[in-house]
């Protein structure tokens, strides 16, 4: 994680200006080892190092950024390590393995590879030599040592400095840095000025047609501002219509058996009824239809004693 900067990419460097010198090349490598040493000491991994993460200064310095998102991606193809072709994690190998790919395009202004398709890609950061042949004679050394396929020969980042700087101070001298420092600051600051900006518009005429412009409007103390109230991100629920959803085919088919069941049940019902009625529905005799009266005395119900 970095501050914000003001800059230009290195991608967009080589996009508009061409391949740099090898001066300013090593010191972009230089600067980009020292701050994935930083990085590793903390236990960090850049994971995605390419040209669109360094960033330049009007003033020729660089900045890397992208941090954080080692455990998010496995980087750009074209810088991918080929450890990390093989399922590894990123590492500060990998990370010293993607400077180097971004080392030589800045040599040459084309990528590592002309390979376009992953297949392709991965071909070639596998198996393939490095080709160095475009590269000037006293910078081939630190590319090869840079560019092994084993993770564990290659250099770590303070190792690589030192060899930069022997390289360096070898190929053009004791002033190599602040050389291709100020060249980098020219080329960057030259991209920057073209770089489009937001321009705010002029006020326009007063009403009065005059054509002066209007007054600016005073800004409002920030103490007069009314505050807006925060609304806590659990409270922003969506409305109840807007959390609907249309029924699906198997709640349709659940809907149709329920009824169906219930139908069937209720038809059973009424059979059984219909049924029960027609049985008890025979002539039962009239209560209201008058009987012999019967006594309820046992003794008058018998017959009655003669005359004696």
């Amino acid at each position: 994680m970095t501050d914000a900067v003001n800059g230009v990419s290195v991608r967009r460097i080589l996009d508009r200006h061409g391949p740099l010198t090898g001066a300013v090349a090593l010191v972009l490598l230089k600067r980009t080892l020292w701050g994935l040493s930083e990085a590793h000491l903390l236990g960090l991994a850049h994971g995605d190092l390419r040209p669109a993460k360094i960033v330049v200064s009007a003033a020729g310095h660089s900045a890397l950024t992208g941090f954080a998102v080692a455990a998010l991606t496995q980087g750009d193809a074209a810088f991918r390590a080929p450890e990390v072709w093989r399922g590894g994690l990123p590492s500060p190998a990998a990370d010293v393995y993607a400077a180097m790919c971004v080392f030589l395009p800045c040599l040459t202004g084309q990528p590592p590879s002309q390979a376009k398709e992953p297949f392709s890609l991965m071909s070639w950061h596998l198996t393939a030599p490095v080709s160095v042949a475009v590269v000037p004679e006293p910078l081939r050394s630190l590319l090869r040592s840079g560019l092994v396929k084993g993770p564990e020969r290659r250099p770590g980042t303070a190792e690589l400095v030192a060899e930069v700087e022997r390289t360096a101070v070898a190929a053009f001298g004791p002033a190599w840095e602040s050389a291709g420092v100020s060249e980098l600051a020219a080329v960057a600051s030259r991209l920057i000025a073209e770089a489009p900006r937001t321009v705010p518009s002029p006020a326009g005429p007063s009403p009065g047609g005059s054509g002066s412009s209007r007054p600016a409007t005073p800004a409002t103390p920030a103490s007069q501002c009314p505050a807006r109230p925060v609304v806590p991100q659990h409270s922003r629920r969506t409305p109840a219509a807007s959390r609907r959803r249309p029924p699906t085919v198997a709640a349709v088919a659940l809907a149709v058996v329920v009824v169906a069941v219930v139908v069937a049940v209720l038809t059973l019902v009424t059979a059984v009824l219909v049924r029960l009625l027609a049985a008890g529905s025979g002539d039962p005799p009239d209560l209201r239809r008058p009987g012999p009266a019967v006594s309820a005395d046992p003794i008058q119900s018998g017959p009655r004693p003669g005359p004696h």
